[in-house]
């Protein structure tokens, strides 16, 4: 499957979006995701969307994610931008429910 990914990819770049909790770099799951996510030759980049962190954690999670081989980016959904555009979001009608890893 790896190389039918890797041929894909030369055709479409492939892009992973990763919810995660806080809570969850500390756990035994999610370094273990990020070690074999490290490994693969398919994907053009992942986006990271972290829920329930502070400021202190997220900067913890910026350099957690750091390891990655492959271009990333981590969007702290709990973030002042991120907060005000979900305000934003939601006096215009449009409400995407409870924060965390569901919405």
């Amino acid at each position: 499957m790896e190389k039918e990914l890797k041929l894909f990819s030369g055709y479409r770049p492939m892009e992973l979006v990763l919810p995660s909790l806080y809570s969850e770099i500390e756990g035994p799951a999610l370094p273990k995701i990020v070690e074999e996510l490290s490994r693969v030759n398919y994907l053009s980049h992942i986006t990271i969307g972290l829920d329930r962190a502070t400021r202190a954690e997220f900067d913890k999670a910026k350099n957690f994610f750091s390891k990655l081989n492959i271009p990333h980016t981590v969007i702290w959904n709990d973030g002042p931008k991120v907060k005000q555009l979900l305000s934003e979001l939601e006096d215009s009608g449009l409400n995407l429910g409870e924060p965390g890893k569901g919405r």
